[in-house]
């Protein structure tokens, strides 16, 4: 937590800048991103408002409020960008647009915000207090109707994907934004605003079902991006996005791309697999103690300053261990699990007797087993972030596929918020 506060409101610059990395060059991350300073703004609340909080609630209003009000003079300034739109990436610290070719629109981002904002905002209005309940109401909701009438508007056009090299239609896109509709939904219901809630979830609907498009019974799994227009060839499918998507939709708990859902653990097995053969540090590892070190997608060549080839990220890694954690709270809460066709490659692999049309059901002894594997199996990828961190505990971006040593941007926010994030739900899980 300390680490990744550091990013925050980092001295000189503009209330509310979230920095991706203090790295000024090989690589320049100090900028903020919509997504990023999103996603970890979205983990601060999501791990603050329990009993376990580290931040005084003070601080942690300043922090939120500072996030809300960058993103606000975003949204008020986006003319001034190249897109000229809310899908903007990309903002120096002085709270400008950041002007040099990139991959634009990222319409992830607005998707990221929203939700964000909604759950800041649930939060506030249990506070009673005029003051708060004027700020919800004259700051934060403009913002989250100004951002969910943007998705409706435009989440059908193609855009470029959270890691900023492809352009077309992606899965993890549409699944913050189904996410960001149904959640405004809800929002704008409790608000009163009954016409715009049935607006966003018919929007919500409609992208559900293309979302089912992106399941391939050939390879069984979830293939990333549909209609690509440019960017990195993926003749594989495979993206570690598509696992961050179903942690993200977890809250919704509707079993569509979930955690625990079929078609998402049989997309977990094939992304493990494959990279337990695409880089080398995972051919030595201890598997007694260490999980496979997970990147991106099987094809990266990204290597954190250049291209050559990808690496084992932090965030990637922690992202597999919070999925296993949230699949096993879901079948606690719904009394096990049924093996079928789909999901039975991800059982195989922890019960190599088990056939389709099994039922592993609470209390009975191979649903304790299978729990208890899970778990030490979840464990294990939090143990390969831990044998690769600093001896402070700092994260980079990327650790090297032969050496295992850090590499690209150093103390990368978003790697901090999604071990965060990863320890939050194993929390959860150990307290059932």
């Amino acid at each position: 937590m300390a680490y990744l506060l550091r990013n925050v409101n980092p001295p000189g610059t503009r209330r509310g800048f979230i920095a991706a990395s203090p790295s000024r060059a090989n690589p320049d991350y100090f900028y903020t991103w919509i997504r990023d300073a999103s996603l970890v703004t979205y983990t601060l609340v999501a791990t603050q408002l329990g009993d376990n909080a580290i931040l005084d609630h003070a601080s942690f209003l300043t922090v939120l409020q500072d996030f809300v009000d960058f993103q606000v003079h975003t949204q008020n300034t986006m003319h001034d960008s190249p897109c000229q739109c809310l899908g903007e990436p990309k903002y120096m610290d002085n709270g400008d647009p950041f002007k040099g070719a990139w991959g634009r629109p990222q319409n992830d981002g607005p998707a990221e915000r929203v939700i964000t904002m909604i759950l800041l905002a649930n939060h506030l209005e249990t506070i009673a207090s005029d003051d708060i309940t004027a700020y919800v109401q004259s700051v934060l909701k403009p913002a989250i109707y100004r951002d969910l009438d943007y998705i409706e508007t435009h989440w059908v056009e193609p855009c470029f994907d959270l890691w900023e090299e492809i352009r077309g239609h992606h899965f993890y896109t549409w699944m913050v934004m189904r996410r960001a509709l149904l959640d405004g939904s809800r929002f704008a219901a409790l608000q009163g605003h009954r016409q715009g809630g049935h607006r966003y979830r018919r929007q919500a609907r409609a992208i559900q079902d293309r979302l089912l498009s992106f399941w391939s019974k050939q390879d069984g799994y979830v293939r990333v991006t549909q209609a690509q227009l440019e960017g990195q060839a993926k003749p594989s499918g495979l993206d570690i996005s598509v696992l961050l998507a179903a942690n993200l939709a977890a809250t919704l708990d509707d079993d569509f791309f979930t955690p625990s859902s079929d078609k998402i653990l049989a997309t977990a097995v094939a992304m493990e697999q494959r990279f337990d053969q695409v880089f080398p540090i995972n051919h030595e590892r201890n598997k007694t103690r260490y999980g496979v070190a997970m990147g991106r997608y099987p094809e990266d060549v990204y290597d954190g300053n250049g291209m050559s080839l990808g690496n084992p990220w932090f965030l990637a890694t922690a992202c597999m261990a919070e999925l296993y954690y949230r699949a096993m709270l879901t079948w606690q809460s719904q009394g096990g699990v049924e093996v079928n066709e789909i999901n039975h490659g991800f059982f195989l692999q922890r019960d190599t007797k088990v056939v389709t049309g099994h039922v592993y059901r609470l209390g009975q002894p191979d649903y304790q087993q299978l729990i208890q594997q899970l778990t030490t199996e979840a464990d294990r990828f939090l143990a390969t972030i831990q044998y690769h961190q600093q001896a402070n505990g700092a994260l980079s971006e990327q650790f090297n596929r032969w050496t295992g040593y850090q590499q690209g941007a150093e103390d990368l926010t978003w790697s901090y918020a999604s071990l965060l994030s990863a320890l939050h739900a194993r929390q959860q899980w150990l307290a059932q």
